[in-house]
């Protein structure tokens, strides 16, 4: 089935990242040489194509745009577009399993979107907001997930609604949100073996659909004299969007580890990222570095240092944005 020129209808549009590939290309070219980079995205593709052979696609009718380490895919059903996610997670999942270092493992997030869009096929290119909410989901998953808008969900197969999560907002760019679902196919091993049952959200009703056994909790200190003071961090971008951390304590830490005040079901977030402590001269709180290599910043400046937070400042932890509240200014 191939697309009739300057088609404007109803599709199902998936994109599809590789984490970590700058990393592992600038190693594999400055180490070795440009055609080692050339076998790696080699290899990246070689798992969009396991994944149409699977649901019986040829890569021209259904890839309209791709580099090295992502792909852009227009589906006539959302529950095709399911099938094919799943396909490549799994292989990439039986990939890992023979590596034994991660700059040599594999990892997929993947966002997908259903609406109006105008394919122009002698172009390979396609036109529409569509597209656009896509590329937004796909920054929002974690690896190994996938993560679809309202409109994808509720045109899947009733068979497979059953493998996303609740309804949650992803945050865009500037006033930009989206609804949308989660459906985790492969869990990175770098999380946390707790049973499903201690997971907590701050409603205390759990994360539908997720397993990861991360702490969602909020935290809560003994001492008063901070949780008077009224500041607190809410998360609007990342896994856990829509979360609110009341700063009650001298010290708070961030990170993966199941010792952090905070702890993220974030992969991007280091196991001790990052610290938020109180500044008695200033009456506020500090954002502290804690030797993470991955991203940490402020009104989108990398900080490398402590430096002082104001309200409304922007937080960024890995692939989790947090916002700087007061909660006695409004």
């Amino acid at each position: 089935m191939k697309m009739a020129q300057n088609e404007k209808s109803n599709k199902t549009v998936l994109e599809l990242d590789l984490a970590s590939y700058t990393d592992i290309a600038r190693s594999l070219e400055e180490n070795l040489d440009v055609y080692a980079v050339k076998a790696f995205e080699d290899q990246v593709q070689s798992f969009v194509d396991h994944g149409l052979t699977h649901v019986d696609l040829k890569r021209d009718e259904v890839v309209l745009g791709s580099a090295g380490d992502n792909a852009i895919l227009v589906f006539e059903e959302s529950g095709v577009m399911h099938r094919f996610a799943e396909a490549v997670q799994q292989a990439v999942a039986t990939h890992n399993l023979s590596k034994t270092i991660d700059s040599a493992k594999r990892w997929f997030r993947m966002g997908a979107a259903t609406g109006s869009i105008l394919v122009i096929p002698e172009e390979r290119r396609i036109v529409g907001t569509t597209v656009a909410r896509a590329v937004r989901l796909e920054a929002a998953a974690c690896n190994g997930q996938l993560l679809v808008d309202v409109a994808t969900y509720n045109s899947l197969p009733e068979s497979l609604r059953g493998a996303y999560g609740q309804e949650e907002v992803i945050c865009g760019k500037r006033d930009e949100r989206f609804a949308a679902r989660r459906c985790t196919f492969v869990q990175p091993e770098m999380r946390s073996a707790k049973a499903p049952s201690q997971i907590s959200s701050d409603d205390g009703k759990g994360i539908a659909g997720d397993n990861s056994g991360y702490k969602t909790q909020p935290v809560h200190a003994s001492s008063q004299v901070f949780a008077e003071a009224g500041y607190l961090v809410r998360i609007v971008g990342g896994p856990e969007s829509g979360r609110t951390i009341l700063l009650d304590s001298h010290r708070v830490t961030i990170g993966r580890a199941p010792t952090s005040d905070v702890q993220l079901r974030d992969p991007y977030v280091s196991r001790t990222h990052c610290a938020l402590e109180w500044d008695g001269v200033k009456k506020g709180y500090k954002l502290i570095p804690l030797g993470s290599a991955t991203m940490l910043a402020v009104n989108k400046r990398l900080v490398n240092k402590p430096i002082h937070l104001r309200e409304g400042d922007e937080i960024k932890i890995g692939s989790t944005t947090m916002i700087v509240e007061h909660s006695k200014s409004s």
